[in-house]
C-alpha cells in the first residue's frame, strides 16, 4: 500500500525509487520462491515405482535368511515393522515405517487443518487485493494525484483526494496483478505442497515456511521502506471501502455487505478444503495405507535361505 506514494512530491525522488525497488524484490522473491516449491519440492511421494521398490524390498530381502535376527528368531521384515532401534541395515526402510505409521493415525486430519489455515491466510490476502483494487477505482479521477489534511471527523490524517488516471493503471498492473498472481500461485502450490507431506514434523514446518513467504512483503516494508512513505501510510488510515451495488436495490449497507464477504470466504474455504481431501489428501492416504501394507502385512517372522 505504500507504493501509493511512489512519484509524489511527498517524498523525495530518493525514497520513491527505494520503494518502487522494494517493490520489484519483493515480487521476484516470492515468485522466486513458488518456482522453486514447484519445480523442487512438488514430486509426489510413495509413487508406482517407489511401491515397487518396497515390494521388491519385501520379497528379496526382508525375509532373507541373510538379513535375519537369527539369535531373536526375527526376519527384518518383523525388526523394520516393530522399528527395532538396533536394526543395522535398511534404516529407510525403517523410516517409511514411522512416517507411515505416524500419517495413517492422524496425518490427513493434521494436513486437512494446515491446508485449512494455509487457505485462511491466502483468502486473506486475496480478499485485501479486491478491496485495494475497490478502493483505487473509487478514488475521483483527475489530471494530478493530490493529497490534503483529513477532516476532524475522519480517522485519517491525510486522504488522498483524487488520483490521475495513469496511476491507477500502474497500481492495477504493477501493484495488485502481481500480487493476485502470487497470491493464487501460493494456494495452489502451497496446497499442493502441503497435502505431499508424509512426515508430521516436516507438514507443520512446511505450513510456518509457507505463511513467511506471503507475509515477505510486511518484512521487507517494516525492515526497508523509507520512514517517510510508512509516515504517510499510517497517516493515510483505511482505504475507502466502496459498497457494492445492485441492479434496482441500490447499494448495499456495510455491514450487511461484510457478512456477504465473510460467507464468501467461508464457502471458498469449505471448496479448497474439499477439494484438496478429494484430490490429494485422500490418494495419498490410499497409497500409505497400501505402502504400509506392502511392508507389514500378512506373515512376517518367516525367512528363507
Amino acid at each position: 500500500d505504500a507504493c501509493l506514494f511512489i512519484g509524489l512530491p511527498t517524498l523525495s525522488k530518493w525514497d520513491s525509487a527505494l520503494a518502487g525497488f522494494l517493490l520489484l524484490l519483493n515480487i521476484f522473491t516470492q515468485i522466486g520462491f513458488v518456482l522453486v516449491v514447484r519445480s523442487h519440492m512438488l514430486e509426489d511421494i510413495l509413487q508406482p515405482d517407489q511401491l515397487t521398490n518396497l515390494l521388491r524390498f519385501r520379497t528379496n530381502v526382508a525375509h532373507d535368511v541373510k538379513y535375519a535376527d537369527l539369535v531373536g528368531g526375527r526376519s527384518m521384515a518383523r525388526q523394520v515393522c516393530s522399528q527395532d532401534e538396533s536394526l543395522q541395515w535398511a534404516n529407510s526402510q525403517t523410516g517409511v515405517i514411522s512416517d507411515l505409521n505416524d500419517y495413517i493415525s492422524v496425518g490427513p486430519v493434521l494436513g486437512l487443518l494446515a491446508i485449512g489455515c494455509w487457505l485462511s491466510t491466502t483468502l486473506r490476502e486475496l480478499f485485501n487485493i479486491m478491496g485495494f483494487v475497490s478502493a483505487i477505482r473509487r478514488y475521483p479521477i483527475g489530471e494530478s494525484t493530490l493529497m490534503a489534511a483529513g477532516e476532524e471527523d475522519d480517522s485519517a490524517d491525510v486522504v488522498i483526494t483524487q488520483m490521475t488516471q495513469f496511476r491507477k493503471w500502474v497500481l492495477f498492473l504493477f501493484v495488485a496483478l502481481p500480487r493476485l498472481v502470487v497470491a493464487v500461485s501460493l494456494a495452489i502450490t502451497g496446497t499442493r505442497y502441503l497435502a505431499n507431506t508424509l512426515s508430521l514434523a516436516d507438514l507443520i514446518l512446511n505450513a510456518v515456511a509457507l505463511a513467511f513467504i506471503l507475509d515477505l512483503d510486511e518484512l521487507v516494508e517494516s525492515a526497508f521502506m523509507p520512514r517517510r512513505a510508512r509516515f504517510l501510510l499510517d497517516a493515510l488510515g483505511t482505504l475507502p471501502i466502496a459498497r457494492v451495488e445492485i441492479p434496482g436495490i441500490g447499494h448495499v449497507r456495510g455491514g450487511f455487505q461484510e457478512r456477504l464477504k465473510n460467507m464468501l470466504k467461508v464457502a471458498l474455504l469449505l471448496l479448497g478444503l474439499s477439494l484438496a481431501w478429494l484430490c490429494l489428501l485422500q490418494p495419498l492416504y490410499d497409497r500409505a495405507r497400501l505402502a504400509h501394507n506392502i511392508l507389514c502385512s500378512g506373515r512376517q517372522d518367516f525367512i528363507y535361505t
